[in-house]
């Protein structure tokens, strides 16, 4: 038998924890474990695994698909109140699913859509996209729950505000 040596180094205390753990569900120990490390790493004469950087994140990438899709959205026709609030109250009352896609279609820094809920009748202002805030918050908006809609304009006619009532 080969002459033994004691290796003692320190790792986080949770981190040997869970370690340990996945070792024994595989039938073995720590040290048996780090044993058959130091022999693999022999073996391949390295890291017994694959060690490498991922790929670095271009920051250009980034600016390339933000390019791409504002040039996309630059494609897009302008609407006018009237096209709008044709698009949104063309039967008087829309599902609370057509509420959260205005949402997430017209909210914006320009363009105010205020949805009224029976449990929040102040309404809540959205100025970008809806997040559901869970079922039991008072700004939820209940897909299947039916809405009245009105379009504020100003002067100029611009749309400046979309309101969702709840029936």
């Amino acid at each position: 038998m080969a002459e033994q040596v004691l290796i003692q180094f320190r790792a986080d205390k949770a981190l040997k924890q869970e370690v340990t753990e996945i070792y024994e569900q595989l039938g073995m120990d720590l040290p048996t474990a780090f044993r058959m490390f130091m022999k693999r790493s022999k073996q391949v004469r390295g890291l017994p695994f694959e060690a490498v950087l991922p790929e670095p994140v271009v920051r250009e990438d980034f600016m390339n698909a933000f390019n791409a899709l504002r040039a996309e959205a630059a494609d897009l026709p302008e609407m006018s109140l009237d096209e709008i609030d044709k698009e949104i109250s063309s039967a008087n009352t829309v599902q609370g699913s057509e509420v959260i896609n205005a949402i997430n279609k017209y909210a914006s820094s320009t363009i105010t859509v205020t949805v009224k809920t029976k449990a929040n009748a102040t309404g809540k202002a959205y100025t970008g996209a809806y997040t559901d805030p869970g079922v039991s918050d008072n700004d939820h908006v209940n897909e299947a729950a039916m809405f009245s809609s009105t379009v504020s304009a100003n002067t100029n006619g611009e749309v400046t505000g979309i309101t969702f009532t709840q029936k």
